[in-house]
């Protein structure tokens, strides 16, 4: 027997439904499978990582985190939340190194 509601099922049908809808808006800006693939080759380190940190928190580990935390409390959510300061931690770095390179600093890295 399946604890599987309507209600899950309703939150899996919004995550497709607003990926497909992302990738409608985005094909435009994409003419060869080149650029749907690897984006043309003109992918600076930051938006790679975001592009894998992305694809690594997919629907799957969503879905399962929230089903860990679920059953085992705050220590099955820890994936989840770790993969979240991964992607703010990545971003402030991003956010940094911009406003530092903006006062003509070039040795920062």
């Amino acid at each position: 027997m399946s604890n599987f509601t309507i209600l899950d099922g309703s939150i899996i049908g919004l995550y497709l439904l607003a990926t497909m809808v992302a990738g409608i808006m985005v094909r435009k800006y994409v003419s060869k499978v080149e650029h749907f693939l690897v984006a043309g080759r003109e992918m600076d380190v930051y938006l790679g990582i975001a592009s894998l940190a992305a694809t690594e928190f997919g629907i799957v580990t969503c879905m399962y985190t929230a089903q860990n935390g679920f059953e085992k409390g705050f220590a099955g959510a820890i994936p989840g939340i770790l993969t979240f300061v991964a992607m703010f931690l990545v971003g402030v770095h991003r956010l940094l190194h911009k406003e530092v390179a903006r006062f003509g600093r070039d040795d920062y890295s």
